[in-house]
């Protein structure tokens, strides 16, 4: 039997049908029933939803700290020095020949100009490290006469030499694009090798173009029948290509520097 508080009188209710529970301390008017499976989900769902307040709070101001310091630059990010070049120069490439007796570093006297290249490469040092690099050459690599290498280099933009030479070859790079092979009928005398030449700028190039064109032209026999139609490379490249041959040569010897060698000696 079970004696009801509220009411003053006895109620055979058995406890396990019904329980009084007390919470914090004394029970307010009489009796608290209470479920306590319920209310211990319930404060753990409070104690969750705290937590991830937290968390979430903690990840956005991380946030808004990098936020904060990438723009005001507060941060570690190394930061490369840029090249100083001079006004109204660019920095392009060309290449050399090798001569007799050359070496890298005399060929890099001879081309390093301090007033205009000391703003990216120190002293003849270092631009001959340029240079090893450029070609993929270590220091004890052995060069040979006749080997070409590429030189980085700084130039006036106005030069008439490099000037020019962006006009021959947007030219040449518009005939190679578009109209490259035209239709050809074969005269008396036409070989392979003398229709190749005149879409050619050197020896070398002439040789590799003769192969072109009989492969081009395969079907038609190696030997040329006059009065047959071929495929021959457009001749208005041969001149174009010699030209910018000769405005080349002309363009790095404008580049050289007369009497440097002996003034980095004495240096």
């Amino acid at each position: 039997m079970m004696y009801d508080t509220i009411n003053n009188k006895e109620n055979s209710a058995s406890v396990s049908e019904k329980k009084t529970v007390f919470v914090l301390g004394a029970p307010i008017n009489g009796t608290v029933h209470v479920n306590a499976s319920r209310f211990c989900k319930k404060f753990e769902k409070m104690r969750i939803r705290k937590r991830h307040a937290i968390a979430g709070a903690l990840v956005v101001s991380h946030l808004l700290a990098g936020v904060l310091a990438y723009n005001f630059g507060i941060h570690n990010q190394p930061v490369e020095a840029q090249p100083s070049i001079p006004s109204g120069y660019i920095l392009t490439t060309t290449t050399e020949s090798i001569e007799p007796g050359d070496t890298i570093t005399k060929v890099a006297s001879e081309f390093y100009d301090a007033d205009t290249y000391s703003g990216i490469y120190d002293n003849v040092t270092e631009y001959t490290t340029a240079i090893l690099e450029q070609n993929g050459l270590r220091p004890n690599t052995t060069i040979y006469p006749g080997d070409r290498i590429t030189l980085p280099v700084v130039v006036n933009a106005s030069n008439e030499h490099y000037v020019r030479m962006q006009v021959l070859e947007s030219q040449i790079k518009e005939i190679e694009q578009n109209s490259l092979w035209i239709p050809y009928v074969v005269k008396f005398g036409d070989t392979y090798a003398n229709l190749a030449a005149r879409a050619s700028g050197t020896d070398g190039e002439i040789v590799i173009n003769t192969n072109r064109l009989i492969e081009r032209n395969k079907d038609s026999g190696i030997m040329l029948m006059q009065g047959s139609t071929v495929w021959i490379m457009n001749p208005e490249l041969g001149p174009l290509k010699i030209e910018l041959n000769n405005e080349r040569a002309l363009f790095q010897e404008s580049l050289k520097v007369e009497g440097n060698e002996e003034q980095i000696k004495n240096r």
